[in-house]
């Protein structure tokens, strides 16, 4: 669902107090992490080595199928970055970071229209994800968004999304 309405400010509020509410729904009850795993094995855009960005990583659903559709296809040194608009949402992935003992991933608070916020080292990027998330800001703010991401990857690099704003607009 397109939200447009929604402040930064309030997307961080809604996911803050809906953060284990939205891991159980998707991660849990809709099979979302094992739905992208598959997805993604199937797709051909792994490969060993890669280095790939996850906009938007919240809880890390993405980033969680993404690895092991990577360890079931016996690919290594993947490593990826990910960053959230919502401190509740890094701190759930990062608990399960520590458990999981998950070393080839770093996380930072930014907001995709703030890239300025990110390290400078992050660019060059195999691939860009981002699910979830493009659909909460403003129509107006999507090609600046995209333009942010795109300028991560390295050349030749791939932008996927499985969010329904940017189909249009992203292809590998």
């Amino acid at each position: 669902m397109r939200r447009p309405d929604l402040t930064a400010q309030e997307v961080r509020r809604l996911y803050t107090e809906r953060t284990d509410l939205y891991h159980r729904f998707f991660g849990d009850l809709l099979g979302y992490g094992p739905g992208i795993r598959a997805l993604v094995a199937a797709s051909g855009l792994l490969a060993s080595g890669q280095r790939i960005l996850d906009a938007g990583c919240g809880s890390g659903l993405v980033t969680r199928g993404l690895l092991a559709a990577a360890r079931q296809r016996g690919l290594t040194g993947i490593t990826v970055d990910g960053f959230d608009l919502t401190p509740a949402m890094l701190a759930r992935f990062g608990e399960w970071l520590r458990a999981s003992a998950t070393e080839n991933v770093s996380l930072r608070l930014a907001d995709v229209l703030e890239p300025e916020a990110l390290p400078d080292e992050w660019t060059g990027y195999d691939l860009v994800v981002s699910s979830a998330m493009l659909e909460y800001l403003p129509k107006a703010s999507l090609a600046t968004a995209l333009a942010n991401l795109r300028a991560r990857l390295r050349p030749g690099g791939c932008c996927s999304s499985r969010s329904p704003a940017a189909i249009p607009s992203w292809r590998c």
